[in-house]
């Protein structure tokens, strides 16, 4: 009996570093919705860093089992989506979903090799892992169409004093952050290291006294500006049904009348319906084109999503403002992969055979605002939002609110529709503006530019609301040129990691 424990004992050891890295993907994705134990982010890399040794190829590995963890948790909700409305067996959305999570977690692992690199180097180039993995997110932005989704700077919408960081330099300085407080607990907790400890208390005091200063100017600020008011709808519609055409005049009809009611009993200026909200064309048929212009003279302005069907076969993804003056649009420019187009097409020249419900859109051909009531809006749609230099494009065009519409009904009740709109807060303060989100079933949000959700629609429940905001035209440190904060550190870490190689060489 001794002899089988002393052989069990050598290879729980051997296991302990892998379980590390299952644990911290874990604490990674329980700091996201729907979990949202967000202080979970500032300690989720303690394990793996425990199990790191002096071997990058440990590192590589430690670090491909942590992204395959968290982005398993993280993004269960595609094979459903896949099955559901793209008509794939299970066992090829399963297979997707696997190509999917490997990709991501490749990125991170390949960041992972130098980071561990830099962490067992001479002091302070372990200060550079922060870097590097804030050059990881960019990548996940920018590389192929760009997928950053719960980025790690994301998982504090709910931490408001210290989500003000996000202004400064966006989700991504927020995300150095985060990283860096994990390095410095590490560093306290792991080697006694009182100088990291100092340095550990010194950013959280900064970070969210600064952040409740932040909080108490702004709204001592916006207290002394004219109050506007907006209307939003949540009409939970669901899209697992082709509706007669009858049914979809008469869901119009609805929608007519619920804005009617939130412009006269609520006093909203204008009023958001979700993307897809009812599958009619108005800018192509002029019976309902003149109907919505007939509800926008005598009552108020709609934005409203809706496909716009052009000549040649052209098909866009488009906001549409209804006014007294007539009618704006603005197509979506960044498209959702394999749900509105079908990317690097040579590549997957097999998804088409495969998946019946991917429509061919085609991208708007330009970045720009809408007008309400002489008013510029920003109107990024659905997957744009969670594009931080995008939305930002958009507001410095002149916006002085952000309206997002989104249709999240294709992810059912699960965690993507929170992780979407997650996202949406931090474009809000990145911007320092008011941000109303519209969705088909939910979440439908109004989002101070502080970041406190000021009104929730629960996922699965019509809804509609009446919001007071303020205008606004300020530009943040981010607006300026922190948006540049996550190439810079891109740059700085590769250069940390080129000169720490070369110190070894020597």
């Amino acid at each position: 009996m001794p002899v089988q424990n002393r052989a069990v004992k050598p290879r729980f050891r051997r296991a302990l570093p892998w379980l590390a890295a299952v644990a911290s993907g874990v604490l990674y994705a329980l700091a996201f919705p729907r979990f949202d134990l967000f202080p979970l982010a500032f300690i989720f890399l303690l394990p793996l860093l425990a199990a790191l040794d002096h071997t990058p190829l440990n590192a590589f590995s430690l670090f491909l089992v942590f992204g395959a963890t968290a982005h398993l948790v993280l993004l269960y909700w595609m094979p459903r989506v896949m099955i559901r409305y793209g008509g794939m067996s299970v066992a090829l959305s399963i297979l997707a979903f696997l190509m999917v999570a490997a990709i991501l977690s490749l990125v991170t692992a390949i960041a992972g090799w130098g980071m561990g690199r830099l962490w067992r180097a001479p002091r302070p180039w372990w200060f550079a892992v922060a870097l590097l993995w804030v050059g990881k997110d960019l990548v996940l932005e920018e590389f192929m169409t760009g997928f950053p989704w719960c980025l790690v700077g994301t998982s504090q919408y709910r931490n408001l004093p210290f989500l003000q960081t996000a202004a400064l330099g966006g989700v991504h300085f927020t995300g150095l952050l985060v990283i860096l407080i994990n390095l410095l607990f590490f560093r306290w907790w792991r080697h006694r290291d009182r100088r990291s400890g100092t340095l550990l208390i010194l950013i959280l005091v900064l970070t969210h006294g600064g952040g409740w200063l932040r909080m108490s100017r702004l709204e001592s600020n916006l207290r002394n500006l004219p109050h506007h008011r907006a209307g939003v709808i949540q009409p939970n519609s669901h899209h697992d049904r082709v509706l007669s055409w009858r049914e979809r005049e008469i869901r119009l009809e609805e929608l007519l009348a619920e804005s009617g009611r939130l412009v006269k009993e609520g006093g909203a200026e204008f009023v958001v319906w979700p993307e897809y909200s009812v599958t009619l064309y108005p800018l192509q048929n002029t019976v309902y084109r003149d109907r919505m212009l007939r509800f926008s003279r005598q009552y108020a302005p709609l934005l409203a999503g809706f496909t716009d069907i052009q000549d040649k076969g052209i098909i866009k993804n488009a906001m549409v403002r209804f006014a007294a003056k007539g009618i704006q649009t603005y197509h979506k420019v960044h498209l959702t992969p394999f749900g509105e187009y079908i990317p690097f097409r040579r590549l997957f020249f097999f998804v088409p055979r495969i998946v019946n419900e991917i429509t061919d859109f085609t991208p708007g051909d330009s970045l720009h605002s809408l007008t309400i009531n002489d008013v510029p809006v920003a109107t990024p749609i659905c997957f744009e939002i969670v594009f931080p230099r995008l939305v930002r494009s958009l507001v410095t065009g002149g916006a002085q609110i952000i309206v997002t519409i989104s249709n999240d009904s294709w992810f059912g009740d699960t965690s993507a529709p929170g992780q979407h709109m997650s996202a949406a807060v931090l474009r809000s303060v990145e911007n320092q503006r008011y941000l109303l989100r519209s969705t088909s079933n939910g979440i439908s949000v109004a989002v101070s530019p502080g970041g406190r959700i000021i009104r929730y629609s629960p996922y699965g429940k019509a809804d509609r609301f009446v919001v007071p905001l303020h205008y606004l035209n300020a530009r943040t440190p981010f607006m300026r040129g922190g948006w540049l904060f996550a190439h810079l550190c891109l740059i700085l870490g590769l250069g940390a990691l080129f000169i720490c190689r070369q110190k070894r060489r020597g």
